[in-house]
C-alpha cells in the first residue's frame, strides 16, 4: 500500500493573485471557495508517477473594515477512506499572504490565489485559513478539493487478469531477456503497476498508468550481468489503483546461470588499422576488446612463433584495452596473434588469430649518421666527389655553405646577392649556377675562383608584368641551362634554354604542352644523359644526347618527390617504381609508409629505394622485386640524395644535415 504521508506529500506553489472591488457589508467575514481546477496531468519523477493539479481559490470580504491573514492549515486524504485525514501542516502566515498577494483583506477586494498541487498518488486537500480583526482570530474554510478520481464507498483492489512470465521456469542467464505480460484492470482507476524481481539481483520496472481502468502490458527485461550466478530470481507483478490499494501475482522463479562462453577480438595498429610491416624495436599497437553476460576472469593474448604471451586480468563484465605488443631488436620474419577470454565460471571463447604472415617483422639496422645543424633553411645539395665537397643551398638567410664531405666540417660560405630557390653544377664540374628568385636571373659561382663570388646574369625574357620568375635549374651532359619558369598565370610555367656563352635565351615550346609545363619538377640523371619533367600525373623525358623531348605519358601517382638512378634507366614516384626509358610503371615496393609526399631516392644503380618513414627512419627497398628489406632509425627527414657512388645517403630536414655510411 503506498499509503503515507511522504507519498502524498504536497508542493505548494501560489502563482496569482488579483482583487476586484464590492460593497462593504456588516458583520465583517471572509469567505473562501474554489473558483477553477485545472488537472489532473501525470508525468513521472525518477520513475515514481506523479499526479499534479491547479487550483484557484477565490476570498471575498463582507462587512467594514480589514482582517490580517494569519496562518493556515492543510489537510491531506489518500486512500479509499477520503473522510479521515492521513496527514496535515500548517501552512505559515507569510505563505497566505503571498498566496493572496497582500497581507490582509477588506470588504472592498475579492482576492484569488492559485496552488500549483502534486504528489505521488491521487489525493484529497483540504484548506483552512484564519484571520484577525481587532485581534480576534476566526477562521475561513474548509474548502475541499481532490485531485484524482473520487473514490466511492467500499471500492475493492485491482484485479489482474491473465499474467505470465517467459521463460515460465528453469534457467536464465544473464544477457538474456525476461518477458513479463500481464493485464489489470480496477474500477476507480489504475495508478501503477510494477515488476519486481529479487533473489540473484533487485530489479523493478514501473509503469504509470494515468488512472486508466484497465491495462494490458509486455516488458521485456535484459537480465544483467550483476546478477549472482547459482541464485534465484523470484518475479511478481503488482498493481496499484487510485485509493493506493494493491494487488500482486507471484509469477515464477527462476535459476541464474552461465553457459555462455566470452566473447573476443582485438585490433592491431593505430585507428584500428593494421599496419602490415613493423620493425625490430618496433611496438605494435594492440587492442582487446572482450565481453561476457555475467563477468571475465582475463584476456590473453600469445605472438606466435616467439610463444609470448600477456594478459590482462578483470571481473568486469566487458573489457576495452590496449595491449602493445613490443618487438625486440633481434625478432624477423610473419608473426601470428592468437587472443581469447575466460569467464568467471571458466567458460572460454573461440580463439582469434590473425591470418599467417599478415604480420612482418624486417630488421633494423645501425647505419653511423653524422649530422650537423645550418644556418638557414636547406633546400637543396649537390655531392662534389671531385673535391670531397658537398654543397648545400641554404635560404634566410641565403648562401651556398661548403661542407667536408668527409667530416662535415663548414670549409666555406658564400653568401648569394639575393634569396635562391635551386641550383645546380656544371658538366665540367667547376661552376655552380643558381636560380636568384627575386632578382629574375641565375647566379654563377666558379668554384675554382679565389675568393668565390657570385656574377649575377640577368634573364632577360622573364615576363615582368606576369609577374615571371625562374624557380627550377638542371643542367643535363650537352651543357643546356634549363630554368623552369612560373608566373601569375599557367600559361606562364614554361621552359627557358639558357646559354651562357652567348646569352641566348628561348623558351622550349617542345617541352610539356606546347611549351607550358606546369607546375613540374625536375631531375636529372648522375651521367646527365637523361633529364624528367613531372606534373601532376604526366611525365616527359628529355634525352641530352638528342636534346629531344619525348611525349607527355601519363603516371597514375600521387608522389611529389621523385628521383632517378645514374644513367636514367630507372625512375621512383613516391613509392612507385618507372622504366625511365618507356616511363611505364613496373611496380610499388613494400613499405610501411603511408605519407605520399615522403622524401625518396634511387641507388646509382637503380637497384634500391631508399625512402623516409615517420616515425620508424629510412626504409631500404629492392626496388626489382618490390621487397622491403630494412630500416635504420633517422631523425626527421624531408629530402634525401644517394651520393654518385652510392656508398653515402644525404638527409635534409630543415636546417639539419646528415650524412648516412651505406657501407
Amino acid at each position: 500500500m503506498r499509503l503515507s504521508a511522504a507519498a502524498v506529500s504536497v508542493l505548494l506553489t501560489s502563482v496569482l493573485a488579483c482583487h476586484d472591488s464590492t460593497g462593504p457589508e456588516a458583520p465583517f467575514t471572509v469567505s473562501v471557495s474554489i473558483e477553477s481546477t485545472t488537472g489532473p496531468t501525470f508525468f513521472n519523477d525518477d520513475t515514481v508517477p506523479q499526479i499534479q493539479c491547479f487550483v484557484t481559490l477565490r476570498a471575498v470580504a463582507r462587512g467594514p473594515g480589514s482582517a490580517i491573514w494569519g496562518d493556515g492549515k492543510l489537510y491531506v486524504f489518500a486512500g479509499p477512506d477520503r473522510v479521515t485525514p492521513i496527514d496535515s501542516s500548517v501552512i505559515p502566515a507569510q505563505t497566505i499572504r503571498e498566496s493572496w498577494g497582500a497581507s490582509s483583506i477588506d470588504s472592498s477586494e475579492v482576492r484569488h490565489a492559485q496552488w500549483q498541487l502534486s504528489a505521488g498518488i491521487p489525493f484529497g486537500l483540504s484548506f483552512v485559513f484564519t484571520y484577525s480583526k481587532n485581534g480576534e482570530v476566526q477562521q475561513a474554510g474548509p474548502v475541499a478539493f481532490t485531485c484524482g478520481p473520487t473514490i466511492p464507498s467500499g471500492a475493492g483492489p485491482p484485479q489482474f487478469g491473465q499474467v505470465s512470465v517467459s521463460p515460465a521456469a528453469g534457467e536464465i542467464e544473464g544477457g538474456d531477456t525476461l518477458t513479463v505480460s500481464y493485464a489489470a484492470s480496477s474500477p476507480v482507476g489504475l495508478w501503477e503497476t510494477e515488476i519486481d524481481i529479487t533473489g540473484a539481483c533487485r530489479l523493478s520496472r514501473h509503469v504509470g498508468e494515468q488512472l486508466v481502468i484497465t491495462t494490458t502490458r509486455i516488458v521485456p527485461i535484459v537480465v544483467p550481468p550483476e546478477c549472482s550466478i547459482g541464485g534465484t530470481l523470484s518475479v511478481a507483478v503488482r498493481a496499484f489503483d487510485a485509493a493506493g490499494q494493491g494487488a500482486q501475482s507471484q509469477l515464477a522463479t527462476l535459476s541464474v546461470i552461465d553457459r555462455t562462453p566470452p566473447r573476443v577480438s582485438a585490433s592491431l595498429g593505430f585507428d584500428g588499422q593494421a599496419q602490415l610491416m613493423y620493425f625490430g624495436g618496433d611496438t605494435i599497437p594492440a587492442y582487446l576488446h572482450a565481453s561476457d553476460n555475467h563477468a571475465l576472469s582475463g584476456v590473453y593474448r600469445e605472438v606466435l612463433p616467439w610463444g609470448r604471451r600477456d594478459s590482462l586480468l578483470t571481473s568486469a563484465p566487458s573489457l576495452n584495452a590496449r595491449l602493445d605488443i613490443p618487438i625486440p631488436e633481434d625478432w624477423v620474419g610473419g608473426i601470428q596473434v592468437r587472443a581469447f577470454s575466460r569467464d568467471g565460471v571458466g567458460l572460454v571463447s573461440d580463439t582469434i588469430v590473425t591470418p599467417a604472415d599478415s604480420l612482418r617483422i624486417f630488421p633494423t639496422v645501425a647505419r653511423a649518421v653524422k649530422s650537423r645543424t645550418m644556418g638557414g633553411v636547406i633546400r637543396d645539395l649537390i655531392f662534389d666527389e671531385r673535391r670531397g665537397a658537398i654543397y648545400l643551398l641554404n635560404s634566410y638567410p641565403s648562401y651556398v655553405a661548403v661542407l667536408s664531405a668527409t667530416d662535415l666540417t663548414l670549409v666555406d660560405s658564400i653568401p648569394l646577392p639575393g634569396a635562391a630557390s635551386d641550383f645546380d653544377i656544371t658538366v665540367s664540374g667547376d661552376t655552380l649556377v643558381v636560380v636568384l628568385v627575386d632578382l629574375h636571373a641565375l647566379g654563377i659561382l666558379d668554384l675554382n675562383a679565389s675568393p668565390r663570388t657570385v656574377v649575377v646574369h640577368p634573364l632577360t625574357t622573364l615576363n615582368a608584368a606576369m609577374d615571371q620568375r625562374a624557380e627550377l635549374v638542371r643542367i643535363p651532359a650537352n651543357g643546356k641551362i634549363f630554368v623552369r619558369l612560373n608566373g601569375a598565370t599557367f600559361l606562364q610555367t614554361t621552359l627557358l634554354e639558357v646559354d651562357l656563352s652567348s646569352g641566348v635565351e628561348r623558351v622550349r615550346s617542345d617541352a610539356g604542352n606546347n611549351g607550358v609545363v606546369g607546375y613540374v619538377t625536375m631531375e636529372r640523371s648522375n651521367d646527365r644523359g637523361v633529364m624528367v619533367l613531372w606534373q601532376g600525373q604526366q611525365l616527359q623525358r628529355y634525352d641530352a644526347s638528342g636534346d629531344v623531348f619525348g611525349p607527355l605519358t601519363a603516371a597514375a601517382s600521387y608522389a611529389s618527390r621523385f628521383s632517378l638512378d645514374a644513367t636514367g634507366s630507372r625512375l621512383a614516384l613516391g613509392l612507385d617504381v618507372f622504366d625511365a626509358a618507356t616511363l611505364q610503371f613496373e611496380r610499388r615496393v613494400e613499405s610501411s609508409a603511408w605519407d605520399p609526399y615522403l622524401a625518396v631516392a634511387l641507388s646509382p644503380d637503380g637497384q634500391v629505394l631508399y625512402h623516409y618513414s615517420l616515425p620508424q627512419g629510412v626504409l631500404r627497398a629492392d626496388a626489382s622485386t618490390g621487397h622491403l628489406l630494412e630500416r635504420a632509425r633517422t631523425p626527421a627527414v624531408t629530402f634525401m640524395r644517394v651520393s654518385p657512388d652510392g656508398t653515402r645517403l644525404a638527409l635534409l630536414n630543415w636546417k639539419t644535415f646528415s650524412l648516412m655510411d651505406l657501407r
